[in-house]
């Protein structure tokens, strides 16, 4: 991961091209917020420069692998409540996330963990942030969730 930020110029051919899916592994949570790549895209999009949403139909995306699937997710995750894009493009951009999403819920893998199954899920915790990976899904999913109201 760096800490030198990606130029502008770099961010708004990289989302074009779809690179700068690759580049999202690199930004950092603990720049500034308003220095944070997440925080450029953001910008970016909203003055219409690049269009963050697309980066879900380009090659790049569909070759993701579970971890680096995950960083995407929660750079989309804190992206998309700040976005101004049609309400169209922004439920389809949701829902293949989820889609995705629930296809690693489903996944068992999470639950062999021998920390996970000894009860001891902090270490989970932990190591993410030692090594500055993404929370695993399972652990937030539920809040994403929609609440269905109960039968009348």
């Amino acid at each position: 991961m760096s800490d030198l930020p990606i130029p502008e110029e770099d961010i708004i051919v990289g989302c074009a091209s779809g690179a700068l899916i690759l580049d999202i592994g690199r930004y950092d949570r603990t720049q500034v917020a308003e220095e944070s790549l997440v925080s450029r895209c953001i910008a970016l999009h909203n003055d219409g420069r690049i269009d963050l949403l697309s980066l879900v139909d380009k090659s790049q995306f569909s070759a993701l692998v579970a971890h680096r699937f995950f960083i995407l997710q929660n750079f989309f995750c804190e992206a998309i409540p700040r976005l101004e894009a049609p309400t169209g493009q922004m439920l389809r951009t949701v829902a293949l996330l989820r889609t995705i999403a629930d296809a690693c819920s489903q996944a068992k893998g999470f639950e062999e963990l021998s920390a996970n199954k000894s009860g001891y899920w902090p270490v989970i915790l932990t190591a993410c942030r030692h090594y500055r990976l993404p929370v695993p899904p399972q652990f937030w999913i539920a809040m994403i969730r929609p609440v269905t109201a109960p039968p009348i």
